[in-house]
C-alpha cells in the first residue's frame, strides 16, 4: 500500500508537462547532457526543483537515464529512493546499454505504428484510405443491414482536379 504522499508525488510528475520548464533539474539534466544522473539526496540537492515533494514524500536518492536511439533522446526514465545512497558506476554504465535498447524498442514501435497508420490513411490529409474506407463500408452497410436502418454514402468527384496540381503545383493542390 502506497502512502497519500507518495500518491501525491506520483501525481505531480504524471501532469503533462512541456519538456522544458526551468534550467537544471533531474529530467532537464538528463536531456542536457544525455548521460544518466545520480543524486545521492534530492533535498540536498539545490537543482532538483520538486525536492518539497519529495521529502514530503520521505524520498531522497534518485538517478535517471535517457532512452536513446542513435543520437536522439525520446525520453527519461527516473527513479526514487527513499534513502540515500552513493553513486553506483556499474548501474550508471549499464544504464547506458539499457537506455539504448530500450529506444531502439520505442523508434521501432513507432515505426511500425507508422507504417500501419500509411497503410490505412493517407498521410496527407489523415483521412481513410480507399482500402479503411472499404473496410468501413462494409461494416456500416452489414450494420445498417441487421438493424434495418437506411445507411448514405457521399461521394465527391473533383474534376480537372489534375490542373490545379499541374498549373499550381502540388503544394497549391494541396492546401486546396
Amino acid at each position: 500500500m502506497r502512502s497519500p504522499e507518495i500518491a501525491e508525488f506520483l501525481a505531480l510528475n504524471r501532469r503533462p508537462r512541456q519538456r522544458r520548464r526551468a534550467p537544471g533539474g533531474l529530467r532537464n539534466r538528463v536531456w542536457d547532457d544525455g548521460e544518466p544522473v545520480w543524486i545521492p539526496d534530492v533535498i540536498q540537492d539545490t537543482t532538483f526543483q520538486r525536492a518539497p515533494q519529495a521529502a514530503k514524500a520521505g524520498l531522497h536518492g534518485a538517478f535517471a537515464f535517457p532512452l536513446r536511439f542513435g543520437d536522439e533522446i525520446l525520453g527519461v526514465m527516473e527513479f526514487f529512493s527513499r534513502y540515500t545512497r552513493p553513486t553506483d558506476e556499474v548501474l550508471l554504465l549499464s544504464s547506458r546499454s539499457i537506455g539504448s535498447q530500450v529506444g531502439q524498442f520505442l523508434a521501432r514501435r513507432k515505426a511500425e505504428e507508422r507504417v500501419l497508420r500509411l497503410a490505412h490513411f493517407d498521410d496527407l490529409t489523415g483521412l481513410p484510405n480507399r482500402s479503411t474506407f472499404n473496410q468501413r463500408l462494409h461494416h456500416a452497410l452489414a450494420q445498417a443491414q441487421r438493424h434495418t436502418k437506411p445507411l448514405a454514402v457521399l461521394f465527391i468527384d473533383l474534376d480537372r482536379f489534375k490542373i490545379i496540381n499541374d498549373t499550381l503545383g502540388h503544394e497549391a493542390g494541396d492546401r486546396v
